[in-house]
């Protein structure tokens, strides 16, 4: 009897040591599996606001060559087209108006013309009045050139200021998108000369 109790001592006071040894063990795995994880994730972040950054400079660039690119680069192909057909629709009325601009100008010159070799007060009265109405238009075409020119400004401006502040990226998902568990699965691996714990990270 005394023999039994003294190997069931001997027994214990082995296995106790060793038990909290491996669970020591698993701790530490434990612990160095969650830093895994965080680095893991903190990397993946990293390389997706680098990714993001980079397509953002992208449709910035295409936004100042034609706006409403970079919108549709990102994901939002609506707005692209209204930032696109307002641009370049202010700026088409802007062209059109400068080049009535100068077609009036050419037409006031030559009336001036005619009217300083008219031969008879009839003639010189008709180009007189012509010329008030020329000039008339000629202000007119050039206020509204100006006009459509400021507003294409302010949309291409507008346009920019969007794409970097009001425009989020919804481009197409990438690795570091994915979330990793929050917990690994762990397993212990009871060996005959040494715990050993393995884990393993899955990805969603």
């Amino acid at each position: 009897m005394k023999i039994h109790s003294f190997i069931l001592f001997v027994v214990v006071l082995f296995v106790s040591p060793l038990r909290a040894q491996v669970h020591e063990g698993n701790m530490t795995m434990l612990a160095y599996a969650l830093q895994t994880q965080d680095s893991v994730q903190t990397l993946a972040l990293q390389q997706r606001e680098a990714q993001l950054a980079s397509r953002r400079t992208t449709a910035l660039l295409y936004s100042l060559a034609m706006p409403g690119s970079g919108q549709t680069m990102l994901g939002h192909p609506y707005k692209g087209v209204a930032f696109t057909l307002a641009a370049f629709g202010s700026l088409l009325t802007a062209v059109i108006s400068h080049n009535n601009f100068i077609a009036s100008n050419e037409r006031l010159d030559a009336l001036e013309f005619q009217y300083a070799n008219a031969t008879n007060w009839v003639s010189a009265n008709t180009l007189y009045n012509d010329m008030i109405g020329v000039e008339q238009k000629l202000k007119l075409d050039r206020n509204r050139r100006n006009i459509f020119l400021a507003i294409t400004a302010v949309i291409w401006t507008a346009n920019v200021v969007d794409v970097l502040y009001n425009t989020e990226d919804q481009g197409q998902t990438i690795f570091s998108q994915q979330h990793l568990n929050s917990q690994p699965s762990m397993a212990l691996l009871d060996l005959p000369h040494r715990p050993l714990v393995a884990f393993s990270i899955e990805l969603q």
